[in-house]
């Protein structure tokens, strides 16, 4: 289901008797089954970080011996970045990646690497003022380079960085005062806190939490499968999409004379073709545009503690 629809994407007819309809409906009570945030979390953190040493478990007859020969290398890097950095940019594989803003002179990336015939780590690299933290290099070994912690401890800056974390599995977090902040991950969770200039928050299958973020542009919160939570606080964005395919919505926004598209078919399009840009490309200027869209699953939306009545879309 979505928010309430105002008005009509171009191109697109609003569905009959959805226009113009009141926002605003009578306070909703919480559904007693929903699950609370710690127990989303606990559930859908993935285990693939884990996934490649499993695997070995599994192996019978000789390939069991061969693995019994082979030793788990583990590789640390803790460096100190002095040259300018206007962005991050971390990809990792079965990764728990934590990028925060802290009140110290140098940026620092400390990473635990973590597989079967390891022999190095990879090094932070900078150039052109982005820094680059890479997965380590594949090898022929199932399970090779297969874990990686990365925790990267970035100065509070008046001209805060740019983020791009992703993953295959894991964890991506950040918490602090950024510039244009945009995190993917395939399976697992996303989370984020404090503020951003845009907020891209995107996961296949698992969770994403915004905890407590303000944001002045754009908010993008896409799920295919899984369960999010979003409050944002301050002024209101310019622009929020919050869409999943099967999945539970809680949402809060600041108060707001929100305008609220409609968009006809959106249960025919991939969640994370409903942007914020997208949906928002005729909202009107003097207000801020909010879409929220759940195919399968409950959504409850709220803005300034008076609940906004979703409906079909």
């Amino acid at each position: 289901m979505s928010t309430h629809p105002e008005h009509a994407v171009p191109g697109q007819p609003a569905a009959p008797g959805s226009a113009h309809d009141p926002l605003q409906g009578p306070p909703q009570r919480p559904d007693p089954d929903t699950v609370g945030q710690s127990e989303r979390a606990a559930w859908l953190v993935p285990t693939a970080v884990l996934g490649g040493l499993g695997a070995l478990l599994l192996l019978g007859g000789g390939g069991a011996a061969m693995a019994a020969s082979l030793s788990i290398e583990e590789r640390r890097v803790d460096t100190t970045v002095t040259a300018p950095v206007d962005t991050v940019a971390i990809d990792g594989r079965s990764a728990v990646i934590e990028v925060v803003t802290a009140d110290v002179p140098d940026l620092r990336v400390e990473a635990v690497y973590a597989g079967i015939g390891l022999d190095r780590a990879p090094e932070p690299l900078v150039r052109d003022g982005r820094l680059t933290v890479a997965a380590p290099p594949s090898g022929s070994w199932f399970g090779t380079g297969g874990g990686m912690q990365v925790r990267v401890t970035v100065p509070a800056d008046d001209d805060p960085v740019d983020l791009r974390l992703s993953g295959d599995a894991g964890t991506l977090s950040a918490r602090g005062d950024f510039g244009d902040v945009r995190l993917d991950t395939e399976a697992g969770v996303v989370q984020m806190g404090g503020s951003a200039r845009s907020l891209w928050a995107a996961s296949e299958v698992g969770t994403v939490l915004v905890d407590g973020a303000r944001v002045r542009e754009d908010v993008d919160v896409h799920t295919e499968v899984g369960a999010t939570e979003v409050r944002i606080l301050g002024d209101a964005p310019r622009r929020v999409a919050i869409t999943t395919g099967a999945g539970a919505i809680e949402a809060s926004v600041p108060d707001a004379e929100w305008w609220t598209p409609a968009v006809v078919g959106a249960g025919e399009r991939d969640p994370e073709e409903l942007t914020a840009a997208t949906v928002c490309a005729t909202a009107p200027e003097d207000r801020p545009c909010l879409y929220v869209s759940s195919e399968v699953g409950a959504a409850e939306v709220t803005s300034g503690g008076r609940s906004l009545r979703p409906a079909a879309g």
